[in-house]
């Protein structure tokens, strides 16, 4: 009777120690969880995604000098005359240019004299149409270098926004930044823009469309150097 009372407190006592060492083990293994839980970690940084910086024209002296006497010279335009053209236009206006876009703003004798308060820069009026529906877009480079001709586009007048430069632009006849006018010719889409040119030289205007394209050659400079 004692020797089984022994063996039956041998295994309470071999039970209890277990039991212990496994609470033990229990609580040193909660215990590392939540060392590392508790431990601050490294979090990532989100940062909103930039605005991208605008492309500008190169900056240039204050004065370009004199525009060339020596530039190719250009292909003949075409002349455009609307009487009560509309659109903001008033009086005997005169356009250049060829189907489908026209311009208000060169001299007749081809010299870009204007210099504006940031670039060397000119505002040219452009009207599209009668009737186009295709996009036109206005290249142009410097003859002498390649350097491209940069494009001033204006905020829309009715919607607001804000200027940019362009090396290539884009007049989309469902977004005209001066508006659009009907007249005894059809409808008309109508821009402005700035010109940027980089140097006193002589440069070349492209201007394409599916409807049809045409090109000038002008002489840029500013009139008092």
């Amino acid at each position: 009777m004692l020797r089984k009372q022994g063996k039956t407190l041998v295994r309470l006592v071999t039970l209890f120690a277990t039991g212990v060492a496994m609470i033990a083990l229990a609580g040193c293994s909660l215990g590392g969880d939540s060392t590392a839980q508790s431990t601050p970690q490294p979090t990532h940084q989100g940062f909103a995604t930039p605005i991208p910086t605008q492309v500008l024209p190169p900056k240039v002296a204050s004065t370009l000098g004199p525009p060339p006497t020596d530039c190719p010279k250009a292909p003949p335009t075409k002349t455009l005359r609307v009487p009560d053209f509309g659109g903001g236009f008033s009086g005997d206006i005169t356009f250049l240019g060829d189907f489908p876009a026209w311009e208000l703003g060169f001299e007749t004798n081809g010299v870009f004299a204007a210099l504006g308060s940031t670039y060397p820069s000119s505002k040219i009026m452009w009207v599209v149409g009668p009737n186009v529906n295709q996009p036109v877009t206005l290249t142009g480079q410097d003859l002498r270098n390649g350097t491209p001709l940069w494009f001033e586009m204006f905020p829309s007048n009715s919607g607001g926004g804000t200027d940019y430069f362009t090396t290539s632009a884009v007049l989309d006849p469902s977004a005209p930044n001066r508006g659009s006018t009907d007249n005894s010719k059809g409808h008309w889409n109508i821009w402005g823009l700035g010109i940027v040119v980089s140097a006193a030289s002589c440069y070349q205007l492209d201007v394409t469309s599916a409807a049809g394209s045409w090109h000038t050659i002008f002489a840029a400079g500013t009139d008092n150097p």
